[in-house]
């Protein structure tokens, strides 16, 4: 049982690590094109220092999952693989029933992103990669083109997401049906310390980043080449502060788990 409950652990921080990747994507998303927000950089060097910051959290965050899966993957490989001679389609299987529900939950997700992009076009009228509901349309950009393209849009979204789902799933479905000793759990959580510093280091690099742009140029914050209001920007926030506080305690849990004199079962 206690295997379990730390393969699930594990796997709750690994789908953090992956919420946080989505919010940082977007963010570099929010960024593009780069020019406008260079030359605001070239002039203010705390949002210079500060998105140099959240790319170097995220870039020591990624080398501490790849760091972090090592042990684990080694473990599987020479316990299920070498001595068990078990089927790896066989751990990575997951239900039908998971599959359909993580389905419904992109898109539930994909949903109420573009309703909140949409809200905070309304009140800003920046509506980011949505396309402004007020504009006109011409004989070369007909309405059902426009149409079309936010329908693909979002289906390209959904299934990323669904992707992403499914690729936690398997994560999880390997880690619970896997023969994984204690040794391998603790060097794994031991180089989980250095994904959760990049996850907060990232996370307050971008809350300083925003608000130093609203405070230094509240023009550029408000433009369509800036920030756009915060709207997107505020999304990427919340999104980050969600998957880092949801790591840093489910690492926390998988800590006390292996500090209980309960794991001498473990092998």
């Amino acid at each position: 049982m206690m295997r379990k409950d730390l393969a699930f652990t594990t796997t709750m921080v690994f789908a953090a690590f992956m919420a946080f990747f989505i919010a940082y994507i977007s963010l570099q998303r929010l960024t593009d094109p780069r020019a406008p927000f260079d030359t605001v950089a070239a002039v203010h060097p705390v949002i210079n220092y500060s998105f140099r910051g959240i790319v170097f959290a995220m870039d020591l965050a990624i080398a501490g999952i790849a760091a972090a899966a090592l042990p684990l993957f080694i473990s599987i490989i020479k316990n299920n693989i070498i001595l068990a001679r078990t089927n790896i389609l066989a751990v990575l299987r997951i239900s039908r029933r998971a599959v359909f529900y993580s389905a419904i939950g992109a898109i539930g997700f994909t949903l109420m992103f573009y309703i909140y992009l949409f809200a905070g076009g309304l009140l800003t009228g920046n509506y980011f990669f949505l396309y402004d509901p007020h504009a006109v349309f011409t004989p070369q950009f007909p309405f059902w083109l426009a149409i079309s393209g936010e329908i693909l849009l979002f289906i390209i979204l959904a299934a990323l997401t669904w992707f992403t789902a499914l690729g936690i799933l398997m994560v999880g479905s390997v880690l619970q049906r896997s023969d994984i000793g204690r040794r391998a759990f603790m060097l794994s959580l031991t180089a989980g310390s250095v994904v959760i510093v990049g996850l907060i280091a990232a996370t307050f690099g971008n809350i300083i980043w925003g608000i130093t742009i609203l405070t230094e140029t509240p023009a550029f914050f408000t433009s369509n080449n800036g920030l756009g209001g915060g709207s997107p920007w505020l999304a990427t926030v919340g999104l980050m502060v969600f998957a880092a506080g949801a790591g840093i305690f489910y690492y926390s849990r998988g800590i006390v788990m292996l500090r209980k004199r309960r794991l001498s079962s473990f092998s």
